[in-house]
C-alpha cells in the first residue's frame, strides 16, 4: 500500500492535532503542519504533497486563493477542505474552486473524516494504477519547482537559455530544466531533434522536408507548430509511433 503525504493548514493549534493524529492513524505521512497561506505556499512548492488539509480562514492569505496559487504553478494535490462554516452557498462554491475537494464540517466527526481520507486515498490509488506521471520541472528566473502531468505536455523546445514547454491546453511555462533531464523523468516524450522533446501521444503523422537539409518534421494534433524530425531519429519515431 502507497503511503500518501499530507500538509495539513489549520490556525486552531488543537484541531491541527487532532487532524494530525487522524492521518497518521490512517496510513498517511504528515509532511507539515503550517497555520498561514503564505506558508502553505512556500511548503507546498518546496515538498509538494498529495494531499491538503485545509481550512478556508489561514493567517494572512486565505486557503482558497493559497491552493489557486499553487494551481497555477501546476501542483495539484487533492484536497480535503475542513470548515466551520454551514452556509451550504459557500460550500459548494469552495467545493467548485478546488479541485477533487472533499468538504468536513467543524467540529470534526472522526468518521467523517476517516471517510473523507479513504475517498481520498481511493482516488489517488486510481491515479499510480493508471501511470499518470509527473514530471518536476525548475522554473525560469525563480528558486521554484513547476510538476506537470507528463499526458498535459505537447512538445518541448531548447530556447537560448531556456527552455519552453507547450502544453495541450495552448498555454506554455519557461523552464530552465536541461531536455536530457526532462526526457528521464518520461515515459512518453521523445526526441526527435536536438532541441526539442515531443509528447509521442500527440504525433498525427510525419512529413518530408523539401526545402530544408533536417529531412522531415512532425505534424501534432491540434498544432500548427512544424516539430524538426532529424533522418536518424526517423527510425525511432517509426518504432514507437503508429502514424
Amino acid at each position: 500500500m502507497n503511503s500518501y503525504n499530507v500538509i495539513i493548514a489549520e490556525d486552531n493549534e488543537h484541531i491541527a492535532e487532532l487532524i494530525c493524529k487522524l492521518c497518521m492513524q490512517n496510513g498517511l505521512h504528515v509532511l507539515e503542519i503550517v497555520s498561514s497561506g503564505g506558508s502553505l505556499v512556500s511548503s507546498c512548492i518546496n515538498n509538494p504533497p498529495d494531499i491538503i488539509v485545509l481550512d478556508i480562514s489561514l493567517v494572512g492569505l486565505d486557503g482558497i486563493t493559497a491552493v489557486e496559487l499553487l494551481y497555477q504553478k501546476g501542483i495539484r494535490p487533492k484536497i480535503i477542505v475542513v470548515s466551520g462554516t454551514h452556509d451550504m452557498k459557500i460550500v459548494v462554491a469552495t467545493l467548485n474552486k478546488l479541485e477533487a475537494a472533499f468538504f468536513v464540517s467543524k467540529p470534526i466527526y472522526v468518521p467523517e473524516f476517516k471517510k473523507a481520507i479513504e475517498r481520498v486515498i481511493s482516488l489517488l490509488t486510481q491515479n499510480t494504477e493508471t501511470n499518470e506521471k509527473k514530471i518536476t520541472l525548475r522554473v525560469k528566473g525563480l528558486h521554484e519547482t513547476l510538476v506537470l502531468a507528463e499526458k498535459d505536455i505537447l512538445f518541448i523546445k531548447r530556447e537560448i537559455n531556456y527552455s519552453k514547454v507547450v502544453l495541450v491546453n495552448g498555454e506554455y511555462k519557461e523552464v530552465t530544466s536541461k531536455l536530457e533531464e526532462i526526457e528521464a523523468q518520461s515515459d512518453l516524450l521523445l526526441s526527435p531533434y536536438q532541441s526539442y522533446l515531443v509528447n509521442k501521444n500527440y504525433i498525427e503523422d510525419y512529413k518530408k522536408e523539401f526545402f530544408k537539409t533536417r529531412g522531415y518534421y512532425l505534424v501534432l494534433k491540434n498544432s500548427l507548430e512544424k516539430i524538426p524530425l532529424s533522418r536518424q531519429k526517423l527510425k525511432m519515431i517509426k518504432s514507437e509511433v503508429k502514424v
